[in-house]
């Protein structure tokens, strides 16, 4: 059976030592949690283009391609089962005031120097802002149990 997988899109607003983070509200995942302007890839859209959208949507900062800096890919396991590919990019320059423009879906948003994230900052954020600033590497994974990540659910060695 072929595997499905989602891709996700997440932007970091950064302004010196600080991030903007935006708490989660009435979205059924993640509520009263922070997290990024962030979204899932649409059919026929890039990875850059999702960025871009996502943070007019949702933060009311105009983006262009050149403003995008690649930071990380995270290779998820969700708590729900589903398999993700979740791209982040960290912006240091925009156009346009940060602002909630879903209130129906995000209820507050924070700068906040990123070696201290608030208690309620999703796990898996707080891994990866871990790995985009404290090291060098640009992939990680997250979610996935050590037999998983060493052999795979299916593929066992012979």
């Amino acid at each position: 059976m072929r595997a499905t997988y989602r891709a996700a899109v997440y932007v970091i607003p950064k302004r010196g030592d600080e991030i903007l983070l935006f708490r989660r509200f009435n979205t059924g995942f993640g509520d009263g949690q922070y997290s990024f302007p962030a979204g899932h890839v649409e059919e026929g859209e890039s990875v850059t283009a999702t960025a871009i959208r996502e943070a007019l949507e949702e933060a009311s900062i105009g983006l262009g391609v050149d403003d995008l800096h690649f930071a990380h890919i995270l290779h998820r396991h969700s708590e729900d089962g589903l398999v993700y590919f979740d791209f982040f990019f960290v912006v240091e320059r925009w156009q346009g005031e940060p602002k909630v423009m879903e209130p129906h879906r995000c209820d507050g948003m924070a700068w906040t120097p990123w070696q201290d994230l608030p208690a309620n900052t999703l796990p898996y954020i707080r891994f990866v802002i871990e790995k985009i600033f404290t090291q060098t590497a640009l992939f990680s994974e997250h979610g996935w149990t050590p037999a998983q990540s060493t052999h795979g659910t299916d593929h066992q060695p012979e």
